[in-house]
C-alpha cells in the first residue's frame, strides 16, 4: 500500500472509506452518505484495488468484518478526515 499513485486516486473515496471502516457494512455506509448500496459496493471495490487488500471480509454467519489493514487504517483515517 506504500505505492500508492494519489494522482490516480479520488479523494472523495476517503468518505467511503470511512463510512465502511466505521459502518462495517456496505448499506449501511452508503446510507450515511446518501448513496446507494450499489454505488458503495463500487466504491469498496476501488479501494480494494487501491490498497490490494479486502478490506471487509465475510465472517461468521456472513457478517462483515475489518481485515487486519483496515484495522489499522481506522484510526488513521479518521485522523485524516478530522484535519482535512
Amino acid at each position: 500500500m506504500s505505492n500508492i499513485d494519489l494522482s490516480k486516486v479520488n479523494l472523495n473515496l476517503l468518505l467511503a472509506l470511512d463510512a465502511l471502516l466505521s459502518e462495517v457494512n456496505v448499506t449501511h455506509a452508503g446510507d450515511r452518505l446518501g448513496i446507494s448500496q450499489s454505488a458503495m459496493s463500487h466504491s469498496l471495490n476501488q479501494l480494494r484495488e487501491i490498497t490490494g487488500d479486502q478490506l471487509l471480509i465475510r465472517g461468521q454467519s456472513s457478517k462483515m468484518v475489518l481485515s487486519p489493514l483496515a484495522v489499522q487504517l481506522r484510526p488513521k483515517v479518521k485522523i485524516v478526515i478530522r484535519e482535512i
